[in-house]
């Protein structure tokens, strides 16, 4: 368990409505996620779009390209790959946070 600091007007506040701080908490954690979910499928549909296939199809043919070098695409294939990354890393946090409730 952590300790949360609140300021004294928004405590007063949260007891005068009978809201339990905890439950604003975590609706905070779960619509910022929420938001950087959907902000991350939008990125990763953009790639999709832009080459018309999944990262990881689009990954093996780039790399089965003998002396081809497009830095442009080699970039763009990092951002994706990180866009994926995170986009697991949301979900799991958001996995926890909805089994917590």
């Amino acid at each position: 368990m952590s300790t949360v600091n609140i300021r004294p007007e928004l405590h007063r506040i949260l007891q005068s409505e009978r809201i339990n701080p905890e439950i604003v908490l975590r609706e905070a954690a779960l619509l910022r996620l929420l938001a950087q979910r959907e902000q991350l499928r939008l990125e990763i549909s953009g790639f999709e779009q832009t080459y018309h296939s999944d990262f990881f199809t689009y990954e093996q043919r780039i790399h089965s390209q003998k002396n081809s070098e497009d830095f442009a695409v080699e970039e763009d294939l990092m951002d994706w790959e990180f866009a994926l990354k995170s986009l697991e890393a949301v979900n799991g946090k958001l996995t926890t946070l909805l089994a917590t409730s």
